[in-house]
């Protein structure tokens, strides 16, 4: 019974009650008699039963005795259980939000919209959240439990979703740590490799370099890129040497590894006493500089092109494709035509393509595209220049009729040919340069190939084929062989 009486040299008390209850008694704890004895007999110990002290005792052994036995766990242990149960819960949905981040980054995806910050906007249904929040939205209707609702928090804190802008962002630096260890990894286990730079200003003027390491892995050529490094000490070859090997440095690559330095020819790059290379190869002398190929390449047809009457014709096709461009009118109407030509069948082409200003070899799809249209072109100048000024008014017919004399005279029809034909021959090679898997000795091969068919267009028989073919074209909108 619960009155079960224990003497502990001092007094008498409940067994339990001695055991269990955290603080003082109540009651005085003395020396049990022979008198208090025979009132325990007789009952009058009940009365502590009736206590609360007593009560909360007897509840307290009930607990223990439980978890004792295995029947029951402990409050700590329960409150353990709980908050491991909803650190398994809030796991599953930053899985969810960490794939839909992971999933925008392959695709190329932008994640966020223009009115997204706002929990009205991520709510609405009308406005457009963004792409992250819609991708969460379309997870949750899909089926995923885990792609709604927020997170639990220890404390009571308050429920958060972790799917703002900034956990957006944190989530895409992890993703790049981990992205750039693995790679790292890959480098230092390679016996050697070669980092690839060039600086360039962004969006916002600031000035980075993309730094790209090569090396060999399995028997296969890799380049990797491993990030953006701010040149906020200026672009001195000094500063930028010093911005490479301390971006290199802090990513762990193994710096005594390095066996080559691929850059533009610039004088910050690649000059002999104060260039970037240079000061690298003091510290790392079997880094080898070798000057960009490509570059190289685009340099020769820069120094090429500036020939008067070459110069002319780019300049033409820039003004003929600029009047397209910007005057969805003028660009409908030479769809028109084109349409028309093709007796109502869709065309597979119907814009000119614009000239890039830096890599001059990718001005060849410009060319055939343009020869390919050029017929169209002229048909389509003629319609404006001489059109009623109720249809066009007097700017885009005077820009018309200055183009079409342009277009059409043999000296532009001339150049054209021969830099397409010669632009053509260099496209293959170009392309191959900026392959990955490229190596120095197949591009050698390359570069010599086309060498020697350079050589062989300076023919007269290849001039003479060339005249025709600008003859031919010429024909097509009865043009006048005339050189002015």
């Amino acid at each position: 019974m619960a009155g079960v009486l224990e003497v502990l040299g001092r007094g008498v008390l409940p067994a339990l009650c001695v055991v269990r209850h955290q603080r003082p008694a109540p009651w005085p704890v003395v020396q049990p008699s022979s008198q208090q004895l025979d009132q325990v007999r007789l009952g009058v110990c009940f009365k502590h039963e009736e206590k609360q002290a007593h009560k909360t005792s007897m509840l307290r052994y009930g607990e223990f005795a439980q978890t004792v036995s295995g029947r029951k766990d402990d409050v700590a242990t329960l409150l353990n259980t709980e908050h491991q149960r909803q650190a398994d819960e809030n796991l599953r949905r930053l899985r969810s939000v960490v794939a839909t981040v992971v999933f925008c980054g392959k695709q190329g995806i932008a994640l966020r919209g223009h009115r997204n910050e706002s929990a009205a906007s991520r709510a609405s249904q009308t406005a457009n959240p963004g792409n992250f929040a819609a991708l969460m939205n379309f997870r949750a209707e899909a089926g995923d439990k885990y792609a709604c609702g927020g997170f639990h928090q220890a404390h009571g804190g308050k429920h958060v979703t972790y799917c703002g802008n900034r956990i957006q962002n944190d989530i895409i630096e992890c993703c790049r740590d981990e992205i750039r260890s693995a790679l790292v990894q890959a480098v230092n286990n390679s016996p050697f490799f070669s980092v690839l730079a060039d600086e360039a200003a962004d969006c916002s003027n600031k000035e980075q370099m993309p730094l790209v390491i090569r090396f060999v892995k399995d028997a296969v050529i890799r380049e990797e890129f491993l990030g953006f490094a701010l040149c906020d000490s200026g672009t001195t070859g000094r500063a930028l040497a010093d911005v490479i090997l301390k971006s290199l440095r802090e990513w762990g690559i193994e710096m005594d590894h390095m066996r080559g330095q691929g850059y533009d020819g610039a004088g910050n790059m690649a000059g002999r006493l104060s260039g970037c290379a240079a000061i690298i190869s003091e510290s790392y002398p079997k880094a080898l500089y070798v000057h960009c190929a490509s570059h190289c390449l685009n340099l020769c047809i820069v120094a090429a092109s500036k020939l008067t009457p070459v110069t002319n014709m780019w300049g033409v096709l820039l003004d003929v494709s600029m009047f397209f461009k910007f005057s969805p009118k003028r660009q409908s109407k030479l769809e028109a035509v084109i349409t028309e030509a093709a007796d109502g069948e869709r065309a597979r082409v119907t814009k000119l393509v614009d000239l890039c200003k830096t890599r001059w070899v990718a001005r060849s799809t410009a060319l055939v595209t343009f020869e390919s249209l050029y017929e169209h072109v002229v048909t389509t100048l003629q319609d404006i220049s001489t059109a009623s000024r109720a249809d066009w008014n007097a700017e885009s017919q005077s820009a018309a009729s200055s183009l079409l004399r342009s277009v059409t005279s043999f000296e532009f029809l001339i150049c054209f040919i021969l830099t397409s034909r010669i632009m053509a021959r260099m496209h293959g090679v170009t392309v191959s340069l900026q392959s990955s898997s490229l190596d120095i000795v197949r591009a050698y091969r390359q570069l010599d190939s086309v060498r020697s068919d350079l050589a062989n267009c300076r023919s007269e028989e290849k001039h003479k084929a060339w005249y025709e073919e600008a003859v031919a074209l010429a024909e097509t909108v009865c043009t006048n062989l005339i050189m002015h």
